[in-house]
């Protein structure tokens, strides 16, 4: 019993040595406090990208797609400089043509699904979004030809600032 209180003691006694170093340290600690929060609310800003993903030879959004997308919209606003780039990908599956095509029509899906959200809501204007469709290119996951990978079936939605031009 006693030996067990003595290592209880010297537990306190070493804690109580440290909070009393991390108080005399107080304000490199107070510093770091506040670097935490502020990361912290930068995170509740939101993503200024978004990601849905299709199943194999679909263009149509799966309801896990729109819940992604509705929460992504949700309160959501555009910068005064801002458009939406919407792009759409496909796998390795299927020839080169036909998978372009896909991936043109699952950025059509998704712009299609935007559109329809009310801006009272966070939706945007027809204006703000631009359609890109890249096929095979660019895959999130790099994989041989004829290879099926949900990671590459996919559509990103993008914040971007406006070119000089526009």
């Amino acid at each position: 019993d006693m030996p067990n209180r003595l290592i209880t003691a010297a537990a306190a006694a070493a804690l109580t040595l440290s909070l009393a170093t991390a108080a005399g340290a107080g304000q490199g600690a107070q510093r770091g406090a506040q670097l935490a929060q502020s990361d912290d609310t930068v995170q509740h800003q939101g993503p200024r990208e978004v990601t849905v993903y299709f199943d194999f030879n679909e263009t149509t959004l799966s309801l896990e797609a729109q819940q992604t997308l509705n929460e992504f919209f949700r309160g959501f606003q555009l910068g005064g400089q801002e458009d939406l780039v919407i792009t759409g990908y496909a796998d390795r599956a299927g020839p080169a043509g036909y998978n372009l095509a896909l991936s043109k029509d699952r950025a059509q899906a998704v712009h299609d699904f935007i559109e329809a959200i009310p801006t009272e809501e966070g939706g945007v204007t027809p204006g703000d979004l631009e359609i890109k469709w890249l096929g095979e290119n660019a895959p999130a996951l790099e994989t041989g030809d004829g290879v099926r990978a949900q990671e590459n079936r996919r559509v990103t939605v993008r914040a971007v600032q406006q070119s000089a031009d526009e």
